[in-house]
């Protein structure tokens, strides 16, 4: 907070800028992920012979995403687990 300034015998007090809501919060997520410029990489792909199989855990945003960059990578054996009955991660909490 910056230091109260005196208009009109009323003192203003400088608030802090107000925070993103968590549905911002997601929207940009979801924008950088899916944006062209992180789908490029100087990665190679795997062929399928030597195509190891991969376990991601967690199904939340970063769980998927990493899924689907593994599969964007030519992984094809992708598996995906999750210790709850639903998938979404902390964006439920």
């Amino acid at each position: 907070y910056s230091t109260p300034t005196v208009l009109n015998r009323f003192p203003m007090v400088a608030l802090p800028p107000p925070r993103p809501s968590f549905a911002a919060l997601i929207i940009y997520c979801l924008y950088m992920l899916m944006h062209p410029s992180m789908l490029t990489s100087s990665l190679p792909k795997f062929e399928s012979s030597d195509c190891p199989r991969v376990a991601v855990i967690g199904a939340g945003m970063a769980g998927f995403s990493a899924a689907r960059r593994l599969k964007e990578l030519g992984v094809v054996n992708v598996d995906i687990y999750e210790a709850l009955d639903r998938i979404g991660g902390r964006t439920q909490s």
